[in-house]
């Protein structure tokens, strides 16, 4: 009896939304890929292929040399809504993301607790990203390829386009930024990717003309209580840093410095926190 696969089995789902994941992200997938990863025989990986192609037709195409199925730029996600944070955590590092908030998409909408309820929360409004451009901006950062972005900047006075050489993206506890080497300002920048409106289908692989060093390195940083206060705002603040002996320190990549000091409310000397902690470099 030849294998098939029904969609409708927990285990069959999983596979086809592997598959669609695969190709969505990454640009290709094969046979192996769901071999490997599910413990299945060839024939019903090949099922498996048969079945996503007749619920997403227009997804890839199958290349033969190579032996596998590869992506079109056109295709569109039908059994899973696609997030960066998902494709972050499967292709671009090995640890796990499971403490990183997902991102709302689409709706800003909250439920209001009632007046009567015991607890809240902050809900910060939604930064939604444009599927289309999270998608081709990490197209840009596996594959080494060149961006082609229509990015609204504050400081350029509006929207313009720019083509650069992504290679990391960066969350900064609230929203994706995508680290890249700008040929306009010849230097390596953080865009925020809710400011790119519009990005083409990248295809041309370039290297950018130098490492990043600010990504490459790191500093060493040291929160301790600042000097003048007094004893108990001393202790006070050791207490919501959980610092000990009076200091904490952290290792960040130079790149994100920035966003690191804003998170703690520490980016100027007029900050609140500012005026209770200091930061020192190791």
């Amino acid at each position: 009896m030849a294998n098939s696969t029904n969609e409708a089995l927990w285990a069959a789902q999983e596979r086809l939304r592997f598959i669609e994941r695969m190709a969505y992200w990454r640009g290709w997938v094969n046979r192996q890929d769901i071999m490997t990863t599910f413990g299945i025989s060839r024939a019903q990986a090949s099922a498996d292929f048969q079945r996503f192609q007749s619920l997403n037709p227009s997804a890839f195409h199958y290349n033969l040399n190579r032996k596998r199925y590869e992506s079109l730029s056109t295709m569109t996600s039908q059994l899973h809504h696609p997030r960066l944070e998902e494709a972050v955590a499967m292709f671009l590092t090995e640890e796990s993301f499971a403490s990183l908030p997902l991102l709302s998409v689409g709706s800003t909408s909250v439920q209001t607790p009632s007046a009567s309820c015991s607890w809240d929360h902050l809900a910060l409004p939604a930064r939604p990203l444009r599927d289309e451009v999270a998608r081709r901006a990490f197209r840009a950062v596996v594959g080494g390829f060149r961006l082609r972005m229509r990015h609204y900047s504050l400081d350029a006075g509006g929207e313009r386009w720019r083509l650069v050489l992504p290679h990391a993206f960066i969350h900064d506890g609230i929203r994706w930024h995508l680290r890249a080497w700008c040929e306009e300002g010849a230097q390596y920048r953080n865009f925020a990717l809710t400011r790119i409106l519009h990005a083409d289908w990248p295809e041309d692989e370039i290297s950018p003309p130098m490492a990043d060093a600010d990504w490459d390195s790191w500093e060493d940083f040291v929160l301790r209580p600042a000097k003048g206060l007094t004893r108990a705002a001393k202790l006070a603040v050791e207490m919501d840093y959980g610092m000990e002996r009076g200091r904490i320190s952290f290792k960040v990549r130079k790149a994100m410095k920035y966003f690191y000091l804003s998170r703690l409310g520490l980016e100027s000397s007029g900050d609140r926190a500012a005026q209770v902690v200091t930061v020192e470099l190791n």
